[in-house]
């Protein structure tokens, strides 16, 4: 076969078609698909980094969450102690606290009954007072002196008793007695409000 130049075009011709084939659909994806392998590669490695330094952070975070709750065992510990420390303080001060409140619940006790058993004696003076100053009454012949008498006596009462409301006063009369009278008189000094019973005993003279 003789070489001739004819030959020579044809040949490169056909090799630069070839170049731009193969350039077109071989070397273009694969260096296509080297870009993306070393980008894929780039990003796992950056993933790795990142996965790290998290790892990193992790554990940093871990150890400060250990010294921390390491801390507040020690704090809790210590509260744990005052808190033991308070509940028996509190033990006794209740203790005392309901001690007082007893003591001061007797007295008070004491106290009313004190008062009771002086107001029943006073009402019952009171009474045994009215009802002699009612027999004295009853006894005088004169309506003048009747009234005077009950009068003196509606004074005493009233300051044997003072501010406290007087009870409901039993008057005995003698059948001769104007009750009219020394019921007026007894109302004069102790108060139109005053509850009088007044009663007419057959057996005083």
């Amino acid at each position: 076969m003789t070489l001739t130049w004819q030959l020579v075009l044809f040949e490169v011709l056909n090799f630069c078609i070839l170049v731009a084939i193969l350039g077109r659909f071989l070397y273009r994806p694969v260096r296509r698909m080297l870009r993306e392998r070393r980008e894929q590669i780039e990003g796992v490695r950056e993933q790795a980094e990142a996965r790290e330094r998290e790892a990193l952070a992790t554990q940093a975070e871990y150890e400060a969450r250990r010294v921390a709750l390491e801390r507040e065992a020690e704090t809790l510990r210590a509260e744990g102690r005052a808190r033991g420390e308070e509940a028996a303080e509190r033990v006794l001060s209740e203790a005392r606290e309901t001690a007082r409140l007893e003591r001061d619940r007797a007295a008070d006790d004491l106290a009313r009954s004190e008062r009771r058993a002086l107001e029943a004696l006073r009402d019952e003076v009171l009474e045994l007072a009215v009802s002699a100053a009612g027999r004295v009454l009853a006894g005088l012949e004169l309506p003048d002196v009747a009234s005077a008498y009950a009068r003196l006596a509606g004074e005493r009462l009233r300051a044997q008793s003072g501010d406290q409301p007087l009870a409901a006063l039993r008057v005995e009369l003698s059948p001769d007695a104007d009750p009219e009278r020394v019921r007026g008189a007894l109302r004069d000094v102790l108060g139109e409000d005053a509850q009088l019973e007044l009663s007419t005993d057959p057996q005083l003279v």
